[in-house]
C-alpha cells in the first residue's frame, strides 16, 4: 500500500511542480488549470495516508509532508478566486447608462 500511495504522491508532486518550468508547450502550460482537482486529490490523499500507513515510518511522514505541501501550494493559487478573498474592483452603485460598456445590445 505504501508504494501505491507513494506513486500517487509522486505524480501529484510532479503535476504540481510542472507549471514552475517555464517551457512553453501545451502539456506543461496545461497544468496551470486543473489546480482545484489537484488540491482535491491532495485533500483526499491525506486521510488515506494517515489511516492506511504506519505513521512511525519516516517514509510516511515524507509522503504526508509532500502531500500537504502540494495542497498548500495549490490552495495558494486557488484562494484569490474564492469569495474569501477581498474584492479588487469596487462595485458601482448608480452607473450612468451612457458611460457603461455593453457586450450585447440588450
Amino acid at each position: 500500500m505504501f508504494w501505491l500511495l507513494a506513486g500517487v504522491v509522486a505524480l501529484l508532486a510532479l503535476l504540481t511542480l510542472l507549471p514552475l518550468w517555464r517551457y512553453e508547450v501545451w502539456w506543461v502550460r496545461g497544468q496551470d488549470f486543473p489546480r482545484l482537482q489537484y488540491a482535491a486529490l491532495a485533500f483526499a490523499l491525506l486521510p488515506l495516508e494517515l489511516l492506511l500507513l504506519d505513521r512511525s515510518r519516516p517514509g510516511t511522514r515524507v509522503l504526508v509532508a509532500i502531500t500537504l505541501a502540494c495542497l498548500v501550494y495549490q490552495a495558494w493559487w486557488i484562494f484569490p478566486h474564492t469569495r474569501l478573498h477581498r474584492l479588487e474592483v469596487k462595485t458601482v452603485i448608480d452607473a450612468d447608462p451612457s458611460e457603461t460598456l455593453r457586450i450585447m445590445g440588450v
